[in-house]
């Protein structure tokens, strides 16, 4: 693949990540301070997994884009 189109999944992958921030950060992140009512527990860990995935991804791209295949492969297996 060329390295654009590598680039292109990088990208991507950020603009996914900054959207998910931005998209939850006044309900989920900064909840405490715009909100005096806490959300129930399993959503707070479905949030984390959800940003924890998203992290993921943005990494496993990165891999590919630097040309890490090996360890790409690594990681996609856990």
């Amino acid at each position: 693949m060329g390295r654009k189109r590598d680039s292109y999944f990088l990208i991507t992958a950020w603009m996914f990540l900054i959207v998910v921030i931005i998209g939850f950060s006044k309900g989920f992140f900064f909840r405490p301070i715009y909100k005096e009512t806490s959300i129930p527990s399993y959503l707070v860990i479905h949030g984390a997994l959800m940003v924890i995935w998203y992290v993921a991804y943005v990494y496993q791209s990165h891999l590919v884009y630097k040309g890490n295949i090996i360890n790409h492969r690594r990681f996609g297996t856990f």
